[in-house]
């Protein structure tokens, strides 16, 4: 019996963080009208701009179709720009504009921050159990 108490309270455990990091999660992208599809898209420009738009389908896992439909809603925002390619004249490339730039910094600086108050003052070696735990639990998930 104390076997299952103590699975289910991890698994009470694991739902309370899941809650918990969805809500500031979502907090965070309404500060920045920011659906999580277009949130994920320019976190991914962050790392592979400029980036065709069948990268980025790849990227997200979603079709090339809902990709111009973000970036579309992206650029009428001015957050994001397509380009022409340099040698391939069939293909644009997505890159974040200027004000794109501007709220990814402040998106890095946010996540900076949260990392920080929630893993800074953990030794190591508990982040690294942390990140093995957690990554068990994902891949059990999947």
């Amino acid at each position: 019996m104390h076997m299952v108490t103590s699975v289910h309270h991890s698994l009470d455990g694991l739902l309370s963080l899941s809650l918990a990091v969805a809500e500031h999660t979502e907090r965070g992208l309404r500060e920045r009208d920011l659906s999580r599809s277009e949130a994920r898209l320019l976190w991914s420009l962050a790392e592979a701009a400029p980036a065709r738009q069948q990268r980025l389908s790849e990227l997200l896992g979603v079709t090339p179709r809902y990709v111009t439909r973000l970036v579309d809603d992206l650029s009428d925002r001015g957050l994001v720009e397509r380009r022409p390619h340099p040698s391939d004249r069939r293909s644009m490339l997505v890159t974040p504009t200027r004000e794109g730039e501007r709220l990814l910094s402040r998106m890095r600086a946010d996540h900076d921050r949260l990392a920080d108050a929630l893993f800074g003052d953990m030794s190591p070696d508990k982040r690294a159990t942390f990140q093995e735990i957690a990554s068990g639990v994902i891949e059990r998930l999947s």
